[in-house]
Parts: C-alpha cells; structure tokens; sequence
C-alpha cells in the first residue's frame, strides 16, 4: 500500500543517513562544531545532492569512501534497498533477488568500473598519491559523477573524451525509485529494444518492453507476483520506467 511504501522509503532514509551522519562526524574526532555539517553531508550524498558546505572531503579518504557509499545506496533505489535487506534477513542468495534487483546491481557496478576505467586511461595524471589513494578517487569521481556531483578535481581541467564519457553516464544515471537522475539503468538497457520475458517460478515475472518509433520513448511494463517491495493489494505490482 501507499502507507507501506512511504514508512519504507522514511524508514529506510533516517536508518542510512544516521550512520551516514556518525561516520563522517567520526572522521572529525566527534567535535560537535562539525556536528551539523556531518548530517548536512549525510543527507547531501545519500540524496544525490552534491551540495557541500566545505571541501574537507578532497583531503580525506574516509569521507570520500563514506561519501561513495551513501551516493551508490540512493542511486540504486528504494525496491533494491528492500529487497537485498529481506534476502540478507533470510538468509537467501543472489538466486531469489528479484530481476530488477539484480538489473541495478550489476548496471550499477558496471557502470562504476566502466567509469574508474576511463579516468584511469584518460586522464591519470590528474590523480596523484598512493595505490590505495587512487583507487579511492577513481571509484569516487565514478560513482559521484554519474549521479551526484562531488569532485575533488577541476574538471574543466578534464580532456573532452573523459567529458564525453561522464556525460553518458549522466545520461544513463542511476537506478528506478532512487534520488539520481538519468533515464534509469532499465532502460538504457532496453533502448531500441522488444523484447518480451517471461519465467514460471515461485516468483511470476512478466517484462515487455516497447519502444515508440515516433519519439524513441521506452515504455517498461513490469509485473511482479510476489511479496515485492512494491506490491499491491493483489500481491503483484505494475511498474513503469
């Protein structure tokens, strides 16, 4: 229900920015000056926001690697969010996730490899320190500049291939029922595609998707019978992208 679905998203939220909020503010030895920037950041990066009151972040690899985790759970979305935390509470495995799920998961990834690959070749000597400092950034600057915007690099700096390449992933952006932008990973996924799916499982599922000839709009129509994050009084739930 509509009820279910908003204590959900709520719930889910104040859970991920509190432990958003208490480890950047562990990253400032608990001063409570910082206190409210910590929960500024926290809310900023888990909303996809990009907004900053400071740039303490470009120093700091823990914030940075807090910043990336916060931006990749509001980009992969709420049904996501929901479903990986009822297979992790039973036990399950990747087997039983639901497509979509698995869909923004592995798009997801991809796309942040896909991302840190390309500022690694194309643009490395922009990124100096450690191993484990470039690692950091590439990982960062992927995951933040295909949905958010943090950046502890001048971009107008960047060659226009690596800003080509961001730009893509701004157009593909982040996953359904999330706080990114983009046309959603789906369906990028299903661009210029028809194609129909269908699985006679425990859990029923039904995807077609058709495109229109005139605009290139997609069209995702998604059925679920399941106890799905989105499921309706009729134990099932019609999903459009």
């Amino acid at each position: 229900s509509g009820k279910s679905l908003l204590i959900r998203v709520f719930t889910f939220s104040i859970i991920i920015e509190l432990i958003g909020t208490f480890l950047i503010f562990s990253s400032y030895q608990f001063d409570y000056k910082m206190l409210f920037e910590s929960v500024f950041h926290s809310i900023s990066a888990f909303n996809n926001a990009g907004f900053i009151l400071s740039d303490d972040f470009m120093n700091s690899l823990n914030l940075k690697w807090y910043f990336t985790i916060l931006i990749f759970l509001g980009a992969i979305g709420f049904p996501t969010l929901s479903d990986v935390f009822s297979n992790f509470s039973k036990k399950r495995n990747w087997k039983t996730l639901h497509l979509t799920t698995k869909i923004s998961l592995l798009s997801s990834f991809m796309l942040i490899f896909i991302g840190s690959i390309a500022l690694y070749l194309l643009e490395s000597t922009s990124i100096d320190g450690s191993l484990l400092e470039k690692i950091t950034d590439l990982i960062f600057h992927s995951t933040s500049g295909r949905t958010a915007g943090f950046t502890a690099i001048d971009f107008s700096t960047l060659g226009f291939p690596l800003l080509i390449t961001f730009i893509f992933l701004m157009f593909i952006g982040a996953s359904p029922g999330s706080f990114g932008g983009g046309i959603v990973q789906v369906r990028f996924a299903a661009l210029d595609t028809n194609t129909t799916f269908s699985a006679n499982t425990d859990d029923f599922l039904s995807l077609s998707i058709t495109p229109t000839s005139a605009s290139n709009k997609i069209l995702l129509d998604l059925r679920v019978r399941c106890q799905g994050f989105w499921a309706t009084s009729e134990d099932s739930w019609h999903f459009y992208v």
